[in-house]
This record gives structure tokens, sequence and C-alpha cells, in this order.
């Protein structure tokens, strides 16, 4: 006569296990975990020429075991073995410094992905002009003063010549009232700095330019303008201010000089 409960326990133990079958809690199927196989950088292709510094974008894609592939450039963590060549920023943006070789990764994840870049900038000059004025007395009748403006135009490590196209200079009193203008051709420049207006790279050319003057008081200020253009065709202009300082009375530097009025370049 107990049959009947011997038969309800095996049903119920055969629809428990069946409930359990494939499913997690009551729910879906569970899909395997997708994972990254690999991470590609795209965004460079050829070596970087021109001039430095340029800036480009790279992107960070992880590949996935799913076949579905994700950007993570935003969400990587970028960085450069060669900082001094190309840099690399949050985001995946390189800025180019110098020339050579740099790799670039970004990881994520546990993965890391790799491109190696190439640059070869162009060299640029890198003009600087110095200088001073002095005021003394002037060498010749009918000026009482006479103001020596040197300029020197070097190539500070750029590794490209520059040529001085043209110098400006505009000559004030001690009212900074303009008393003369003083302008230089290429040829004249030439000139002066014995035979050609190149300032090679890494070198330095000297020009001096003078002007004779009577005024109520010694002091003289010059302002110039210099226009450069290097061998790889770069153009910019230099501009600095030279002042004088007192030098007392004629008297004091030359005596019996009796001026006229005027300048003399």
């Amino acid at each position: 006569m107990r049959y009947p409960l011997v038969v309800s326990s095996i049903a119920a133990l055969v629809l428990t296990v069946t409930g359990c079958s494939g499913t997690h809690g009551g729910g879906s199927p569970v899909a395997p975990t997708a994972t990254i196989t690999n991470i590609a950088i795209s965004g460079y292709s050829a070596a970087i020429t021109g001039f430095a510094p340029q800036t480009f974008p790279l992107a960070a894609t992880a590949n996935m075991s799913s076949g579905a592939p994700q950007d993570v450039s935003a969400l990587a963590v970028w960085a450069s073995d060669a900082p001094a060549v190309a840099s690399v920023a949050a985001g995946g943006v390189v800025t180019t410094t110098g020339n050579g070789l740099a790799t670039i990764t970004a990881s994520y994840a546990g993965s890391v992905g790799r491109v190696t870049i190439s640059v070869n900038s162009a060299a640029v000059g890198l003009p600087e002009m110095t200088g001073g004025l002095d005021v003394s007395a002037a060498a010749g009748p009918g000026y009482l003063y006479q103001a020596q403006l040197s300029l020197t135009f070097a190539e500070t490590g750029g590794g490209a010549a520059f040529d001085v196209t043209g110098i400006q200079v505009d000559w004030f009193n001690f009212m900074w009232q303009r008393v003369s203008t003083t302008y230089l051709t290429p040829a004249e420049i030439a000139s002066a700095f014995g035979g050609s207006n190149t300032v090679p790279a890494a070198g330095a050319r000297t020009i001096v330019q003078t002007l004779d003057y009577t005024e109520t008081r010694s002091e003289m200020n010059a302002q110039v303008k210099a226009t450069v253009r290097d061998s790889s065709g770069n153009t910019s202009t230099l501009t600095k201010g030279f002042p004088s300082t007192w030098v007392g009375p004629v008297a004091s530097l030359r005596a019996g000089s009796a001026g006229t009025g005027g300048v003399r370049r």
C-alpha cells in the first residue's frame, strides 16, 4: 500500500534535476566571458617629416575573443620609451620633439599594444640677436657725440644656417624722439659680415653701426628690427631695444668741440 509514496519521491527528484539543468537561478543560459586577444594601435603609417613639433592622435583597439573589437583609446595607459623624440598624452595624442625612433605603448586590462614611430624633422635655424650701444665724443668736427651700436647674430643650436635679409635701426634721443633711421640691405649686410649675409649653423656674425649727432644730452637709444630666413625657408623678425647711458656733457668727452646740429650715420 506504500508504492504511491515511492513514485511521488522519484518524480520530485526527476523534476528537481531537470529544473537545474542549463540555467542559472532560473534565468537564461550564461555566455562565456569575452577576453582580449590583442591591442592594435592605429594612426601612424609613415615617417614623420617636416618641422617639429607635430601633433597627431593614435587609437588603441582591443580585439576580443568574441570577434567584437572595442575602442579603448580613452581607457588605455599610454607611454613613450623616448620622450625626447616623441611624447604621448592621455588618449593617445603624440607630439614630436626630436629626431629618431620612439615606441609608443597602450596598456589596458593586462594587454599591451605597441607601435614604433620614426621622426625625421627638418632642421630649423634658431636665430638670436644681441648687442650693445655705447656713446662717445664724435670723432670729426660738426657733431658732439657718436653712438656705436654693435649687433651680433647667432644660430643657437637648431642646426640650420640663416640669412639676415634686412636690418632697420631707429635712433631716438633722450626724450625718445626719433632722430634718424638706418636701413641695411642684404648686400650691405653681406659686406659688413665679410662677404655673405649668412650666419652658419651654430655660428655668429657681428655688424657695427655708428651715428654722429648733436643733442642737448648725450643719451641715444636704438630700436632694431632684423628679418631673417633659415635654409629651410622659415622667416622671422627679431626686435630689440638698446639704450645708452648718460656720459656727461661733451666737454668732459672732448674739450673744445662745438657742434652745428644734426646727425651723421
